[in-house]
């Protein structure tokens, strides 16, 4: 899909604003950003490894409290062959060419990485492929296979829920992945 993003008919005619729409993509689908967090992110240093990062300074009331401003760690996602795709996304987020897109909306940063996929060919067709196993997608979606990649990789729930920027309580509510046959599987 995010190929298709980068080299759709509008790519060719409007390359700024497609490509800026893609990488916010990749951020959401490597990092697991919520939509509305890429208005609140900045590259750090870590002091001791001397590695960079991304830093991510959003905080959403949950539940009485507030959630973390919280280090990013990407899970890059594989392609149809397998091949794990790395972005780069770290070593170009400051560079000055790499821009998001507008992210105003008045109803929101979800609703404007929405409206944006709605016009898309590949995700009319990716709906279209989800609604047949009665599933839903959405601008959340993103950050949701970040989490089924991480448990794919057998991070635990307390890793994924802080890097995910929520609670355990929270990441085990609505991100359950214990199935029957899973379970079944792991003993």
């Amino acid at each position: 899909m995010i190929h298709s993003l980068e080299n759709d008919e509008r790519a060719k005619r409007d390359i700024p604003a497609a490509l800026n729409w893609a990488r916010g993509i990749k951020l959401m689908v490597a990092f697991g950003l919520r939509p509305e967090e890429l208005k609140h992110l900045e590259k750090k240093v870590d002091r001791k490894t001397k590695e960079e990062y991304l830093w991510c300074s959003y905080q959403k009331r949950a539940g009485g409290g507030m959630t973390e401003a919280r280090r990013l760690y990407p899970l890059y996602p594989v392609n149809e062959k397998g091949v794990k795709q790395d972005w780069n996304l770290v070593e170009l987020f400051d560079h000055k060419d790499f821009l998001l897109p507008s992210l105003q909306n008045k109803n929101g940063v979800g609703e404007a990485c929405l409206k944006y996929l709605k016009r898309q060919k590949c995700w009319k067709q990716l709906i279209k492929n989800v609604e047949k196993r009665n599933e839903r997608a959405g601008s959340y979606s993103f950050r949701h296979s970040y989490s089924v990649r991480g448990h794919l990789l057998d991070i635990d729930n307390g890793s994924m829920s802080l890097a995910m920027g929520h609670s355990i309580e929270t990441h085990c509510r609505e991100y359950p992945w214990a199935t029957k046959s899973a379970t079944t599987n792991a003993f």
